[in-house]
């Protein structure tokens, strides 16, 4: 969904050699952008396409993902995380949030978003269930009833994004399953949260 310029900026920092996607994921207009990286279409491959698999073997302090920044005061910064620091980030704020095999969890950001990486594996490693809410395709006034038929327990996302569904809501709204809303990315200022209790 990011700007083809912004994703060459991701794909010449990052020095990626392989992109490996889904056709309907894959925007033609990055083909251009692509240079020398090979783009490996998952829904295409074939199972004789595939080499045996050989078993990795992870050292906590190898890379794990570059993370970037929203690039607000110039251009994205890659940020380093190795499989320790995700990790530890995972975990502390699955703890923190009391993530238990019970949630279920909405997943509201997208993937360039670092949120969504605590959200999935926070998710995984916790035995909780991740329900995705593509905000792009479907509207913000459909999310109320989603998060009414999913039992949505928990979902995170910035403060722009929890304004955008309050202010489609029109009269005062249950949701039952609902325990935690948490903010980041963001300033949250006292009327988000007057709007939100409201």
């Amino acid at each position: 969904r990011d700007p083809a310029a912004r994703v060459k900026i991701y794909l010449e920092d990052a020095e990626i050699n392989v992109i490996l996607t889904t056709r309907e994921a894959f925007p033609e207009r990055l083909q251009s952008e692509l240079q020398s990286a090979q783009v490996l279409f998952m829904d295409e491959l074939a199972e004789n396409d595939v080499e045996t698999v050989i078993p990795a073997i992870l050292n906590p302090h190898q890379l794990a993902a570059i993370l970037y920044t929203s690039g607000s005061t110039g251009t994205p910064k890659g940020v380093t995380h190795t499989h320790k620091t995700l990790m530890h980030m995972v975990r502390l704020k699955g703890n923190a949030l009391g993530i238990s095999p019970s949630d279920r969890i909405a997943g509201l950001s997208t993937f360039t978003f670092g949120s969504y990486y605590w959200n999935v594996f926070a998710t995984v490693l916790s035995g909780a269930t991740l329900h995705l809410y593509d905000l792009y395709r479907f509207p913000f006034e459909n999310l109320q009833s989603w998060l009414i038929d999913r039992r949505i327990t928990h979902f995170h996302c910035t403060p722009t994004t929890l304004r955008q569904f309050l202010a489609v809501l029109s009269e005062p709204t249950v949701l039952a399953d609902l325990r935690l809303v948490s903010l980041g990315g963001e300033t949250v200022y006292p009327n988000d949260v007057y709007q939100f209790k409201k």
